[in-house]
């Protein structure tokens, strides 16, 4: 009779006797056996009504054999011997390159640039594992094609997902833009968060574009407004294939639409220098306020004005909350070094400098912090597929006016 050994497998024991319903969970459990307990097992056996692992290294006695009951229709382990008297090499014979892909997988999804060689060292780094540079290769090859064809399910989804989205909240602006039944970009403003805006929230909006960092190239951009107690309000969101001034004019057409904005009187924007946005804003917002993040323009005077000094002095001058404050500033600039001065001056004023300002917005704000905070809580979310990483903005921002009621 063969004596009754146990082994823990991740969450899973086995023992002489046990059933499983299907040999592909055998395998898992057998892989993440290997893998955990760095183990060098390899498939002696590996038909559709019996598997058998064995351990690849010499004399070492390892052994687990199951096999397909008829009766039952599930594997049951016969035999079981859990005792290893070898010594770990690095190697597991058993790790073919779909499974070396599918544990690479989030790591590709994060950066689809992954060479072989990175692969190989992180896999040293991660499972104390030696791959050859030719099975990485062939992995990551394999793991590319398995998120590809992620995307395109997820993209052929994309219909039945905007239909449910206006089914579900009425008054909402859901945008899908194809050609040729091709993905090109996609808008969204909930018809609540419209509401919310225009009933309590200040006259004022941050703009931030930022890439999506998994498999997809296109850019996500963002419109976040300011409640009352001048905290964060998410508004719309949107993804397009490259941030310029036709898709940012395209983005603010329908976010002007959706808040009644008119021609911008009344209305400030807030955003960094993107590409095409400032000539997008004169064209479809004419009479709005635009600042731009002094932080930005702060990096782009420093690379020719280094120095705390100037540092000091130059949010001195965005945050004067007064033109008598500002003008000592700018003396104070003058007598630091002329060409400080003229260089910051080459910006204009009314973008950047806090006394400049309108007051119909009731906010002193000179960075873009908001736009870009929004940005940095959904880091995660922009690696995932486009459906999955919707849904997850969406949950996001419901969850946070959840907590806020």
């Amino acid at each position: 009779m063969v004596e009754v050994e146990y082994v823990k497998v991740k969450s899973v024991i086995y023992k002489v006797g046990m059933m499983e319903k299907v040999m592909v969970m055998m395998e898992m459990a057998v892989d993440d056996y290997a893998i955990d307990e760095k183990c060098n097992l390899y498939y002696k056996k590996s038909t559709s009504d019996r598997i058998e692992a064995k351990c690849g290294m010499e004399g070492c006695k390892w052994r687990i054999y199951a096999s397909l009951d008829k009766d039952s229709g599930r594997f049951i382990v016969k035999t079981f011997k859990n005792v290893h008297t070898c010594s770990w090499n690095c190697k597991i014979r058993l790790l073919t390159a779909r499974k070396i892909a599918h544990l690479i997988l989030d790591d590709l999804r994060a950066d689809s640039d992954l060479n072989a060689r990175k692969i190989k060292k992180m896999l040293l780094s991660k499972y104390s594992v030696v791959i050859t540079k030719t099975k990485c290769q062939k992995a990551r090859e394999i793991g590319l094609k398995i998120i590809e064809e992620e995307h395109a399910e997820q993209f052929a989804r994309m219909y039945d997902y905007v239909l449910e989205l206006r089914q579900s909240n009425p008054g909402s602006t859901v945008i899908l833009g194809t050609q040729n039944d091709v993905f090109q970009k996609f808008y969204i403003c909930f018809n609540a968060l419209k509401d919310g805006w225009k009933m309590s929230c200040r006259p004022i909006l941050h703009l931030d574009g930022t890439f999506l960092r998994g498999w997809m190239k296109d850019e996500l951009l963002t419109a976040v407004g300011r409640d009352a107690n001048d905290q964060m309000y998410h508004v719309a969101w949107a993804i397009v294939d490259v941030e310029n001034k036709i898709n940012w004019e395209w983005f603010l057409t329908l976010l002007v639409d959706d808040l009644n904005l008119g021609v911008g009187q009344g209305f400030t924007m807030v955003s960094d220098q993107q590409k095409g946005l400032i000539q997008a804003m004169k064209n479809i917002l004419p009479y709005a306020e635009h600042r731009i993040c002094a932080k930005h323009i702060y990096e782009n005077w420093k690379k020719k004005h280094k120095g705390s000094e100037n540092r000091i002095s130059f949010w001195k001058t965005a945050k004067a909350y007064n033109q008598v404050v500002f003008d000592k500033c700018l003396e104070d600039l003058k007598i630091l070094s002329p060409t400080v001065h003229e260089d910051l001056m080459r910006y204009s004023i009314f973008h950047w400098s806090r006394c400049s300002f309108t007051e119909f917005a009731k906010c002193d704000a000179v960075e873009n912090n908001m736009g870009e905070a929004f940005n940095s809580t959904i880091t995660d979310a922009r690696e995932k597929p486009i459906v999955e990483m919707l849904e997850t903005i969406r949950r996001q921002v419901i969850t946070k006016f959840d907590a806020t009621d």
